[in-house]
């Protein structure tokens, strides 16, 4: 029997864009959306099903985190605690990944509809260990193959591959009907990039690094002889234009991951960071060595870099994030976090993200936009998500107050529905805990 909900007199943000639908019933039956019409008493009364009381409250469609690193399935309850309904699993190189993410999506595990790229590909040297080194253009159209018929939703590429395996990649990507993603190799330019068919960037280092111009000078500080301390960063305008010119004639997504910016320029203030209680939902191992810079088993990024190093990038950080509403008007901009970075903790970094999307510019609806809308727009996946319509999958957040208004009015959730299955806020914050 098909398990039916009614959400009755509930305030609707549709997405996208800033309309909301007051007082209006839903009603679901199974994982779909069957009807949304205005309130009216008479039309409920024989309900059968279950009834939610929407009366003061508001519904959007379920968030997408679209920068994510699932070291652990424990975290997908973390994921759903705080609204998060699907994920893009940017990078993974266990084979279970594959199996894990059917069983999500089939439902046999609980948990965010998760859409993945396998093993990033990367060049030899790489960047990271762990990412499937292609060496030569045979091999990246053998990668990009391979994945395809793997089941992969997207190809990621990174910052070692040479040029023509890049090119390489990114045809057969093509020709596979699969999107690219990621990083910039270090021998290729944003400009160029674009206009070769890389459709998504990961993070603002790739815009930053060529609209942007830092002015330094020396530190002597005998604790770091030979540094320069930043002071400023100059914005060339010209070149700024420009690239959002090519954005907007390429279709271009921008995953700016602002999250991981700040907590990466906050660890000069490692003690205070982690007494955060957001901190403690994950193993004592993160905050007290994975995330310690000062620990010899720290994350290689972090290990061994000075106070200067982090005063410096947060300088850098906080001098170009203005830049992002430009680029909204030139780019589709997506939310992600790039959990587990330091501190940037599986669920609750998505909505710091989107605090932050905001306070660079953007309006809240914007930035919802960016965690619904223009989320599964990416993915092509619109035809079931992203949105608040009939015939649609039901993933849905139910918040006390109204996100438009104040974005972080996103953290009040009452509760969160899951391919129509209504789950208690309550509930998940328990399944959450004791992954310490």
């Amino acid at each position: 029997m098909v398990s039916s909900v009614l959400i009755k007199n509930v305030n609707i943000i549709p997405m996208p864009g800033s309309r909301v639908l007051h007082g209006y019933n839903m009603v679901i039956e199974g994982a779909r959306i069957k009807r949304i019409f205005p309130s009216r008493k008479q039309e409920t009364d024989k309900f059968a099903g279950r009834i939610i009381n929407g009366k003061g409250k508001f519904l959007i469609p379920g968030l997408f985190d679209m920068h994510v690193h699932l070291h652990s399935q424990t975290w997908l309850s973390l994921f759903l605690r705080y609204g998060i309904t699907a994920i893009r699993e940017t990078g993974s190189y266990k084979k279970e990944i594959f199996s894990l993410r059917d069983k999500v999506n089939s439902g046999k595990v609980l948990g965010p509809r998760m859409y993945i790229c396998g093993p990033i590909l990367e060049g030899d040297p790489p960047f990271w260990k762990g990412f499937r080194i292609v060496r030569n253009k045979k091999e990246g159209r053998i990668a990009v193959s391979e994945l395809k018929r793997q089941g992969v939703d997207f190809i990621k590429v990174y910052q070692t591959l040479k040029p023509e395996v890049y090119e390489a990649i990114l045809k057969e990507a093509c020709k596979r009907g699969l999107k690219v993603t990621g990083h910039l190799p270090k021998s290729i330019s944003i400009m160029k990039a674009i206009k070769m068919g890389q459709g998504g960037f990961e993070h603002m280092s790739s815009m930053r690094n060529y609209i942007s111009k830092i002015v330094s000078v020396n530190a002597n500080l005998k604790n770091y002889p030979g540094w320069r301390k930043f002071v400023d960063v100059k914005i060339d305008k010209r070149k700024l234009e420009k690239l959002g010119s090519l954005l907007e004639r390429n279709n271009v997504f921008l995953c700016p991951t602002l999250v991981v910016d700040k907590k990466m320029s906050q660890l000069a203030d490692y003690s205070k960071l982690k007494q955060s209680k957001e901190a403690r939902l994950l193993p004592k191992y993160y905050r007290e060595i994975k995330w310690n810079p000062n620990h010899p088993k720290s994350s290689a990024n972090i290990k061994g870099r000075p106070p200067l190093w982090w005063e410096n990038f947060c300088l850098y950080c906080e001098r170009t994030r203005h830049i992002l509403p430009f680029l909204q008007k030139h780019s589709n901009i997506l939310a992600g976090s790039d959990t587990p970075n330091p501190f940037v903790i599986p669920g609750v970094s998505l909505l710091e993200e989107l605090e932050l999307l905001v306070d660079s510019g953007l309006k809240s609806y914007q930035a919802l936009e960016a965690a619904t809308y223009n989320a599964a727009l990416s993915l092509d996946a619109l035809l079931d998500f992203g949105t608040i319509e009939e015939g649609k999958i039901a993933n849905l957040v139910l918040l006390r107050k109204n996100p438009l208004k104040n974005i972080s009015n996103i953290r009040s959730i009452k509760g969160v529905i899951l391919n129509g299955t209504y789950l208690f806020y309550k509930d998940l914050r328990k399944k959450a805990k004791g992954f310490t």
